[in-house]
């Protein structure tokens, strides 16, 4: 069974589209993610060559996205992700499509929003790497 079922990514999607009003919204977000989940910037930045700078930022927003309606739905926030714990989710789940397995909702976002919007090589790779990071927060939930 998911961990964070689509109602609740609903909620959190909701709440953060009215907040994109405000230009300084997404490098905030990105700025608390990076806050409390530093390797997840190293991990995303090893990436700059196929992703380039502004699909990192978008990345990272995504994760931070994906962390509140984790928070939300388990009524904790996910602790640190070590480097350790990003190659063992990269295993365990190496593409979205096996993350949608176990996280439907999760998935569907990140394809929907990220995926589709950036198409080619870098949106896939933006996929993979959120569905790293996605189940990597998820364990350590």
């Amino acid at each position: 069974m998911a961990r964070v079922p689509e109602q609740t990514l609903e909620k959190v999607v909701t709440e953060v589209s009215q907040k994109m009003v405000d230009a300084d919204y997404i490098g905030r977000r990105v700025d608390e993610l990076i806050a409390v989940q530093p390797n997840l910037m190293q991990y995303v930045v090893a990436h700059k060559s196929e992703l380039g700078v502004e699909l990192i930022v978008q990345v990272l927003f995504h994760a931070a996205i994906m962390a509140q309606g984790l928070e939300l739905a388990t009524g904790a926030s996910p602790l640190p992700v070590s480097f350790v714990d990003l190659d063992a989710a990269a295993n365990a789940t190496p593409t979205l499509e096996r993350f949608s397995e176990a996280e439907p909702a999760l998935a569907n976002f990140v394809y929907n929003n990220l995926v589709v919007e950036t198409p080619g090589p870098a949106g896939q790779l933006a996929g993979k790497l959120l569905a790293h990071i996605g189940r990597a927060m998820l364990d350590k939930s």
